[in-house]
């Protein structure tokens, strides 16, 4: 038993609480640690998400510059049209996605960690 002083009382703390209890921080303590670091990763990525976007609305752009350039043939306008359209829709994904890293995955991964607090 290992005595514990508070005030004027003394408490006896047995051994295998003590050692349950520094179990028990230590668990929350890498638990919160591999939440820390997945979060970053998750930011991260989403933050890689939101440059790859950046670099498709930016090419979108140049595609339509381009296509309106006079020297261009109808049917290659045409084409260059089409796939600034299809650069913008994987633009759009894109955003979306680290809009789910950043928020849905992170706020729900936050959620569930209270709850788990809390049983």
């Amino acid at each position: 038993m290992k005595n514990i002083q508070s005030g004027k009382n003394i408490y006896q703390i047995s051994p295998s609480l003590i050692g349950r209890l520094d179990y028990t921080l230590n668990h929350y303590q890498n638990q919160k640690y591999v939440l820390e670091q997945f979060g970053k990763i998750m930011f991260e990525r989403a933050d890689l998400e939101v440059f790859y976007q950046k670099g498709l609305e930016k090419c979108a752009s140049q595609l339509e510059s381009l296509s309106n350039y006079k020297e261009v043939e109808p049917n290659l306008s045409s084409l260059m049209m089409s796939l600034r359209s299809s650069i913008l829709t994987h633009s759009e994904q894109a955003e979306q996605m680290a809009k789910n890293f950043k928020v849905d995955i992170w706020d729900r991964m936050i959620e569930e960690q209270s709850m788990s607090q809390i049983k």
